[in-house]
């Protein structure tokens, strides 16, 4: 437990943030502000351009003195920007966020006092957001995405399954990605999703009850407009990994209904972390769906 109003005496954690950019002209500079316009005390901020002619470059290098890295050449795609970004990094938390999204103005005070406050956390994301194309908040999800560190290795946590992961609100320590690896960039569109599988075979996923960034939904989105190849390349990262039951997989792909049940069931064993305004302290929760205990047990031969 934690309390937001204790002054530290200490600096607070290093924060190492990465942004791939690409031709992102229209986007790139809400998204460094996001970043900067925090004001954390021990950020370093590393942005990772694959050589943009639409004017991203200007519009970065107008912030080019609070920027700790940045560098302009062709790169091999998203996922190898962002490993480039990773090797340049010293920060204990890493983080990337793509030169379309956006952080929450809380979001590294909370992450700090987070990471501070419980050194058994490795891995934590926020709640899921949403923008607009031109930038406005349009939705923020009620509750927790909590999934158990097992479906997560097993690569359940996909769209047609038990819900994606966000990327843009996780937040991790450096020695997870040390014992789990860079990102494989072999993979285009679904290297996210591979490296979380890769996550949780060290650590469980905590989910923090407030959000800490937004997903900006627009038409040429790689998440919209490449969907059929995100999919193929999630089915490639699942490969020998355990199967999801068959009956549940038929149901699931026949009833919304049914999905919505299974995801209520599955988060039964989630870790949460969330504000207790009594106390103004942060609290771990060990999470127990809605569901009955009676219901959970006789449909348990279908989830585990």
């Amino acid at each position: 437990m934690f309390h937001m109003n204790t002054l530290r005496m200490n600096m607070p954690v290093k924060i190492s943030v990465i942004t791939p950019c690409f031709n992102m002209a229209p986007y790139i500079k809400q998204t460094i502000k996001s970043v900067l316009d925090q004001d954390y005390a021990n950020l370093e901020y590393i942005v990772i351009d694959g050589g943009s002619t639409d004017g991203s470059q200007s519009i970065i290098e107008k912030y080019r003195d609070r920027i700790a890295y940045y560098v302009s050449e062709k790169d091999d795609g998203m996922y190898d920007a962002i490993n480039k970004g990773i090797r340049h990094s010293t920060g204990d938390i890493i983080a990337w966020i793509n030169a379309d999204d956006i952080y929450m103005p809380w979001t590294f005070q909370v992450v700090n006092e987070i990471f501070s406050s419980y050194s058994d956390i490795q891995w934590i994301g926020g709640k899921y957001a949403f923008l607009s194309e031109s930038g406005m908040l349009a939705h923020v999800f009620a509750k927790c995405a909590n999934k158990t560190q097992k479906d997560i290795r097993n690569g359940w946590c996909r769209e047609e399954l038990l819900g994606c992961l966000m990327q843009e609100g996780m937040f991790w320590r450096r020695n997870l990605m040390e014992s789990s690896g860079l990102l494989n960039s072999s993979y285009k569109y679904a290297g996210d999703f591979e490296l979380w599988t890769r996550f949780a075979q060290h650590s469980m996923l905590w989910a923090v009850d407030v959000p800490f960034a937004a997903f900006r939904r627009r038409k040429g989105g790689l998440s919209i407009s490449q969907k059929n190849r995100y999919l193929e390349e999630v089915n490639s990262a699942i490969v020998g990994k355990k199967k999801y039951p068959n009956m549940c997989w038929r149901l699931l792909h026949g009833s919304v209904i049914f999905r919505q049940i299974l995801r209520l069931l599955r988060y039964r064993k989630g870790h949460i972390l969330y504000f207790n305004a009594t106390d103004n302290s942060i609290h771990k929760k060990e999470f127990l769906s809605n569901a009955s205990t009676q219901c959970m047990e006789t449909l348990r031969m279908f989830f585990d």
